[in-house]
């Protein structure tokens, strides 16, 4: 078995560098973490501030290609799909219950 060998940055390394790329949309990454989240298999996040949940994810994913046109900040959209809608004390996402959005994650096994 090989080591895996932690190679620092180069200080001129960008960020976007290390990234895994989402080459899904905003929507469907949310609902990845949804999902997960449901499941068991990462933390609540609403257990801690969403902007800083956001971010984590941003650092870890580069959504450049989520973008609808060249000016708009990617990662305020995908913060302000991620957060969602209180309706009557309960936390939903419209975006998964519109007629034309189809869902890309059927089931996640529960994390027991």
């Amino acid at each position: 078995m090989t080591d895996i060998q932690h190679v620092s940055k180069n200080k001129n390394s960008r960020d976007w560098d290390h990234k895994v790329v989402w080459n899904g949309t905003q929507q469907q990454l949310c609902e990845l973490f949804i999902k997960l989240e449901e499941s068991g298999w990462i933390e609540a996040f609403e257990a801690i501030k969403k902007k800083q949940y956001i971010n984590s994810i941003c650092k870890l994913f580069d959504i450049s290609k989520t973008k609808r046109n060249s000016r708009s900040d990617e990662v305020n959209s995908f913060y302000q799909t991620f957060k969602g809608e209180i309706i009557e004390g309960q936390k939903t996402y419209p975006f998964l219950e519109r007629p034309n959005y189809r869902k890309v994650i059927e089931k996640i096994n529960k994390n027991n």
